[in-house]
């Protein structure tokens, strides 16, 4: 499991979010965003895309 895991874990420490808002504010999707992409990108990677 580790082993599978870890290029996404390093993927997520590498992405840089955006600030922090307050809370149910609709700009906080643009920090799930950015965690999405980093994941995706990470993905496309592994599979030489």
């Amino acid at each position: 499991y580790a082993r599978n895991f870890a290029p996404y874990r390093d993927a997520i420490e590498r992405a840089t979010l955006p600030p922090r808002y307050a809370k149910r504010d609709p700009r906080n999707l643009a920090r799930v965003k950015a965690v999405v992409d980093a994941l995706i990108a990470a993905k496309e990677a592994r599979l030489g895309r």
